[in-house]
Formats: structure tokens, C-alpha cells, sequence
């Protein structure tokens, strides 16, 4: 991205705030912009191949994908790189706290709701363990 759409990124900011955007705000907008110009490179530099995005349901992973996505809208806007596919893979371990569970699937599922306007380029992948069994040895 160019130093103009940080810009117009920080003048959203201040419109959906409705408030002056802090100076620690300002920092986060310029780490997305420059997430998204990593995101950009990477696309231009390796083109054609696809993409795994780990996903745990955690803020990280989250972030990730988030950028992930914004990054594909942007490109299919401007026409620019796309990923060959987009895989996002969560290991479902059967092992974690159901309530954490259902709302890691349940965010999984608004992702590949969202996903679907970019015509199967990206695919939502849950990893489970064989019945009757589980991941630990």
C-alpha cells in the first residue's frame, strides 16, 4: 500500500471513532498497511502457489486471517496478485473446553460464509482425529 491509502486507512479510523485518532491508534494503522504490503510482496514473489494460514481461534491467528482476506479484496479490487487458494486449517483436537470449541467453529463458520464472495479461493479445512480416537499418544 502506499503511504496515501495509510491516509485514507487513519481518516476511516477517525470517521468510525468519531473522535481524534490517537497517536497509538496511527501506530496500529501503519501496522496494517504494512502487513498488507507484506502480504502484497509475497503474492508478487511467489504467484501461483497457494497459501496456509494456521488457525487456532486465538487473536494472532485471527489477525492473520483477517489480513489475509483484506488483502484478497484489495487485490481482486485493483487487480492485482492473487494467491493461487488460500487454505485455512484448524486442528479440531476434540480436546479443548466445548464452550472454546463451539465458538472456534462457530467463527470458522462466518469466515467460510465470508469467504464464499471470493469464488472458492478460499476453502476452510477442519482437521479432526479418526473416531474413537484422539490426538494424543
Amino acid at each position: 500500500m502506499t503511504m496515501d491509502n495509510s491516509s485514507v486507512l487513519q481518516a476511516f479510523l477517525k470517521e468510525a471513532t468519531n473522535c481524534k485518532v490517537s497517536p497509538s491508534l496511527e501506530r496500529v494503522a501503519g501496522k496494517v498497511v504494512d502487513a498488507l504490503e507484506i502480504f502484497r510482496e509475497a503474492t508478487k514473489e511467489f504467484p501461483g502457489l497457494p497459501w496456509e494460514i494456521g488457525f487456532s481461534g486465538g487473536k494472532d491467528s485471527s489477525v492473520v486471517c483477517h489480513l489475509a482476506f483484506e488483502h484478497i479484496r484489495q487485490s481482486l479490487i485493483d487487480g492485482s496478485t492473487l494467491p493461487k487458494k488460500v487454505y485455512i486449517l484448524y486442528s479440531d483436537t476434540l480436546l479443548d473446553f466445548p464452550v472454546l470449541r463451539m465458538h472456534t467453529l462457530s467463527t470458522l463458520r462466518s469466515m467460510e460464509q465470508y469467504a464464499n464472495r471470493f469464488n472458492s479461493l478460499v476453502e476452510i479445512k477442519v482437521l479432526k482425529p479418526a473416531e474413537g480416537e484422539d490426538f494424543l499418544v
